[in-house]
């Protein structure tokens, strides 16, 4: 009898081991791994089609993010769909959402190609006795931008946290996620609260994302301490056997040209992947994929499913519990019937270290005074909005819940704010390294300023061979609802198309000797007309005036004095534009459009040069001329690895001839569809009016390196044609057009855009301009530029 009852007791032992029961709980415990983590929607997937229950789930960075979807109802499809949204690749980009993005407060671009702040800030005395104020420069916290991710998880989140009263294990599957306090050096277990600042504080792999506080503790990536939470797993549900999910090799290899790794291996400890046998098993196997990967989601989760059917007898054959794909459908529905809209209380809790100035801007932003409560759209898009501004650094969204007397949830959440200011002076320098002439050097010093209507002040300088020039500027934002602005700036520049020659090749030949200087002063307003796709109307007028130098022929001497021409202008103009192009030089997604209107009047003065043999000096005749410019470029995806991009450029204007040929060649519009093209005169591509249009296929290895081409035909109304000693002709309508064409192999790189070039001009003094471009071939505008 007494053998009997042990044999009896040893079997009950080994019952959850060797699977001959039934109800066993199982818990699934998720591995961190960047992209690699992806795996582990391939896996669920896996454990799902063969009826494999899914009871508790944890995971830690990516695995807190899957497990956390998972917990909260999100099948496997429906997880793929989100991994491979848009959406999804702005949020780990750092960049805005396409639908949520404000291009409102961007400036025009400027060759900056390393930019830092600095200010004042209260740091603590060195007695530790009191704080005092010190000029600091303020360092990047990650390498992207933290706004998108942030407000990303409130919005997928909060729902379910809400349903669930804060309390993960009320989820639809009972979760936790590991976050890291590297102050205390230890792991944190996140069980309950913000279940989407949980895991946000679980993915915070150190300086790609900002970490964010909970409870006054800053809390970084999990992996640093508990990579692979099964103990913890075991701890606190103690399931009945434990699905392990490894996706990483266990160590991260040190690389001394790599900082990330470098900080990493410095930060984590080891991390224990190995479950006994008689708690359960770990799926595992290398995926060569990198930390950011994140497009490659199809593939990766499908290697993770195939990989997980290999382990599916082994499973089997130690666990009897099943769960039918009807049931776990059944306890999604059940959860999900549970989540109300989140909608907030017509407040927002911005906390004390902001003045009430300052505080009312972000109230402007996001609420409406006409609105008792409002929607987690209407947070985004005034959300986006401030963080468009670059017055905030740290702008965490957060919410808080409140308990009724009967312990149910109050319908309407708080949305509340963690914000610190960025540093308000900011210096930017860059240019463009060339293996040409177009060598450039660029600084700039701004300073912007929070308040009720914000305010930005600054002025910049660019120097080289080709472009000298500077411009000081203001810009007051008076409006939100609707926004609006007004800014003016004052530049004086010179291009100088002789001292700037490119060609390697004719070295022999020199360019016409000719330089263009204006100096002027533009005022302008802006305002959208929707807002939401972000198209503006701005109306500007620029007075100043234009100051041409040239020779009318290449056989002057240095005793020759070159003719002057100078226009006093007066330019107002009004137009319409949407700019959502990804990069400033080769882009290769989104669009410009762009309708402007302009009337110049001028009053020109001429003074003659000892190389015009007929003409002599005049002073003030006067130009009227309208002018009409249709602009449109647009990038369409064909597929991962193609683009295609489309471009049209339309001018209609009145004949307006000055004195000579080189006047008015400069006082014509050009077409320039390239990069290249605003280094050069463009005699042959310019008239009062004309269409263009180009075509720009694509080839992207990468989303930053890519082959970018461009093929362009110029068509004029009437061709200017060069005479003898300044004078000229026009010739009759539609004469024959001419062609130019670029190959660019290009990296945007953190710094900036890195060149390998060839420009054709079919009807250029010189036919081919091979080039290395490091930087940006960009400069203030002209006084007669939209």
């Amino acid at each position: 009898m007494q053998k009997r009852l042990a044999i009896t007791a040893v079997f009950l032992y080994l019952l959850p081991v060797l699977g001959f029961g039934e109800g066993q709980s199982v818990g699934l415990v998720l591995s961190g791994g960047g992209a690699k983590g992806l795996s582990h929607i391939g896996v669920i997937k896996a454990l799902e089609e063969n009826d494999i229950p899914i009871d508790y789930i944890c995971g830690t960075s990516i695995g807190a993010i899957v497990g956390g979807l998972y917990a909260i109802g999100y099948s496997p499809n429906e997880m793929v769909g989100l991994f491979k949204s848009r959406e999804f690749e702005s949020w780990y980009k750092g960049e805005p959402e396409p639908d949520f993005a404000t291009y409102f407060y961007r400036d025009d671009p400027q060759p900056a190609m390393f930019t830092f702040s600095f200010g004042p800030k209260m740091v603590n005395k060195k007695d530790d006795f009191g704080k005092e104020k010190r000029v600091q420069i303020d360092m990047p916290s990650s390498l992207v931008a933290p706004y998108p991710m942030d407000i990303a998880v409130l919005q997928i989140f909060t729902g379910a946290s809400e349903a669930a009263g804060g309390n993960y294990d009320s989820l639809m599957v009972p979760f936790f996620c590991i976050a890291s306090d590297i102050v205390k050096k230890e792991a944190v277990v996140m069980r309950q609260g913000n279940l989407g600042s949980s895991i946000r504080a679980s993915m915070t792999y150190p300086l790609y994302f900002k970490p964010i506080s909970i409870d006054s503790t800053i809390l970084f990536d999990g992996g640093i301490y508990d990579n692979f939470p099964w103990q913890t797993m075991k701890e606190y549900h103690n399931p009945d056997f434990i699905i392990g999910v490894k996706c990483v090799t266990g160590e991260t290899p040190l690389d001394e040209d790599d900082v990330t790794t470098q900080v990493t291996n410095m930060l984590t400890t080891q991390t224990d992947y190995d479950i006994p046998p008689e708690y359960g098993i770990v799926i595992a196997r290398k995926y060569p994929f990198a930390l950011m990967d994140f497009g490659k989601v199809e593939k990766i989760v499908q290697m993770g499913y195939e990989n997980a059917l290999k382990y599916i007898p082994q499973i089997k054959e130690r666990l009897e519990s099943e769960r039918s794909a009807q049931e776990v459908q059944e306890r999604r529905d059940s959860f999900r019937s549970r989540l109300r809209p989140v909608r907030f209380k017509g407040d927002i809790e911005l906390g004390d270290n902001l003045s009430e100035s300052k505080k009312e801007f972000i109230y402007r932003n996001i609420l409406d005074k006409e609105k008792s409560s409002y929607g987690i759209g209407e947070l985004k898009r005034g959300y986006y909005n401030v963080a468009a501004t670059g017055l905030v650094k740290t702008f965490y969204p957060y919410y808080t819940g409140t308990a009724n007397a009967d312990g149910s949830r109050d319908s309407l959440l708080t949305a509340g704010l963690r914000i610190t200011e960025s540093m308000p002076w900011q210096v930017s320098i860059g240019g463009n390294i060339s293996s040409s002439s177009l060598n450039q050097i660029y600084i700039s010093l701004s300073r912007s300023q929070l308040a009720k209507n914000p305010w930005k002040i600054g002025g910049n300088m660019n120097m080289g061979k080709y472009y000298k020039g500077g411009k000081v500027f203001f810009r007051h934002n008076i409006g939100v609802r609707p926004l609006s602005c007004y800014s003016a700036e004052f530049t004086a520049h010179q291009f100088d198309y002789y001292n700037g020659n490119q060609n390697l090749f004719a070295s022999d030949r020199m360019p016409d000797n000719v330089q263009r200087l204006e100096y002027y002063g533009r005022l302008n307003f802006l305002t959208p007309i929707i807002a939401r796709k972000n198209i503006f109307v701005k109306a500007s007028v620029v007075i100043g005036g234009e100051y041409y130098k040239y020779y009318q022929g290449n056989d002057y001497t240095s005793n020759d004095i070159p003719d002057k021409t100078f226009l006093t202008l007066l330019s107002p103009m009004i137009g319409i534009e949407r700019n959502t192009l990804n990069y400033p030089i080769y882009p290769t997604s989104g669009n410009m459009c762009r309708l402007v209107l302009r009337y110049d009047y001028a009053l020109e003065s001429f003074k003659a040069g000892t190389t015009s043999d007929y003409m002599e000096s005049y002073d003030f005749h006067r130009h009227k001329r309208f002018l009409l410019n249709i602009y449109y470029e647009r990038y369409l995806r064909v597929s991962k690895w193609l683009s295609i991009g489309l471009l049209a450029d339309a001018v209609i204007s009145q004949r307006n001839s000055l004195g000579d040929y080189f006047s008015t060649v400069l006082y014509m519009p050009a077409f320039r569809p390239l990069p290249h093209n605003s280094t050069l005169l463009m005699e042959n591509y310019r008239a009062h009016t004309y269409i263009g249009a180009g075509i720009s296929p694509t080839i992207k290895f990468t989303d930053t390196f890519y082959l970018h081409t461009n093929f362009s035909y110029f068509q004029p109304y009437r061709s200017l044609i060069r005479l003898e000693r300044g004078d000229f002709a026009y010739s009759g309508r539609f004469p024959a057009g001419s062609v130019m064409a670029n190959a660019a192999l290009v990296w945007q790189s953190p710094a900036g855009p890195v060149s390998l070039s060839a420009t054709y001009y079919e009807r250029g003094d010189y036919k081919w301009y091979p080039q290395l471009n490091i930087g940006f071939l960009l400069f203030n505008k002209k006084a007669q530029e939209f």
